[in-house]
C-alpha cells in the first residue's frame, strides 16, 4: 500500500503485469519499460486496475508482447501532477480517443508533458482534445495506423519541441 515508485525497466522480465498492481494505492510512478536496446518480455494486456492508481507517470515501452486495447478509463485515476505516458514499441491496438479522454480535464490535461505511442498498431484519428494538452513538449505517434486529417489543434501546442507523426496514413493539409 505504501509503494510510491516501481521501476523495473531495463530487465528481461516476462509474464503478465499482475492484476494485484491495483492494490498499490499510492503508486505514482510505474516504469516497466526499457530505454535501451533490450526489449522487456512482459506479455498480455494492461490490467484494468491501473485506472485506479494515482499515477504521475507510466512507462511500459519496449514490451512488444504487451497487446490488446487500452483498458477503458485507464488513466482516469492519475493525480494532478501527471506528466508522462509512454507506451512505445508495444503491440497495442485500438484508438486513442478513450485513453486521452480518460485523463481528467482541466488542470491535469494542461500539465501532461509527454505522450509517446510510437510503434504500436493504433488506428483511427487523433482526437481534437489533443489541443487541451498545452504543456506537451514531446508528442510521438509515429509508426502506427492513424488516419484522417491531423487535427488543427496540434498547431496550438506551442511547447512541443518534438512532434513525430510519420509512417501513418494521414491526409489533408498540414495544420498551422
Amino acid at each position: 500500500k505504501r509503494l510510491r515508485t516501481l521501476k523495473l525497466g531495463e530487465n528481461l522480465l516476462s509474464g503478465t503485469i499482475p492484476d494485484s498492481i491495483e492494490f498499490a494505492e499510492s503508486l505514482n510512478v510505474l516504469h516497466l519499460g526499457s530505454d535501451g536496446s533490450r526489449n522487456q518480455q512482459l506479455s498480455g494486456t494492461v490490467p484494468a486496475g491501473i485506472s485506479e492508481l494515482p499515477l504521475k507517470e507510466i512507462d511500459v515501452s519496449r514490451n512488444p508482447r504487451l497487446t490488446g486495447t487500452f483498458p477503458t478509463n485507464m488513466l482516469a485515476g492519475v493525480n494532478a501532477l501527471f506528466t508522462r505516458a509512454v507506451f512505445s514499441n508495444c503491440g497495442f491496438t485500438g484508438h486513442l480517443d478513450e485513453l486521452l479522454t480518460s485523463i481528467p480535464t482541466g488542470y491535469v490535461r494542461r500539465h501532461v508533458q509527454v505522450l509517446d505511442f510510437t510503434a504500436n498498431a493504433l488506428s483511427g484519428t487523433i482526437p481534437a482534445i489533443i489541443g487541451e494538452f498545452e504543456a506537451l513538449t514531446k508528442m510521438q505517434f509515429e509508426n502506427n495506423m492513424f488516419s484522417g486529417e491531423i487535427p488543427n489543434e496540434i498547431g496550438s501546442l506551442h511547447r512541443v519541441g518534438e512532434l513525430s507523426l510519420g509512417n501513418n496514413n494521414f491526409e489533408g493539409k498540414v495544420p498551422d
